[in-house]
């Protein structure tokens, strides 16, 4: 037999793949605690500023619309490359 395959079949102690509750549990508050952090200090700081960002794309999409330039900057960028 390949010895790969008896050192598949061999039971040994502390590998990648076995169940250890006390790792798991340490694992998951670990998890808890980053995450209740991240939410607390950084997720709601991200949101604004991504809300910011699309508030202020629809603002100038729209002014550019009612300007008369339905393709907005881009026909200004078009028009002084040509």
């Amino acid at each position: 037999m390949p010895s790969f395959l008896l050192a598949a079949t061999e039971e040994s102690s502390g590998g990648l793949i076995d169940v250890v509750p006390g790792l798991m549990i340490w694992t998951l508050i670990a998890f808890a605690i980053t995450f209740f952090v991240l939410k607390k200090f950084a997720f709601g700081p991200i949101q604004k500023t991504i809300d910011d960002r699309r508030d202020r794309i629809q603002r100038r999409s729209r002014r550019d619309v009612s300007a008369g330039r339905p393709d907005g900057d881009r026909g200004c960028l078009l028009a002084s490359h040509q």
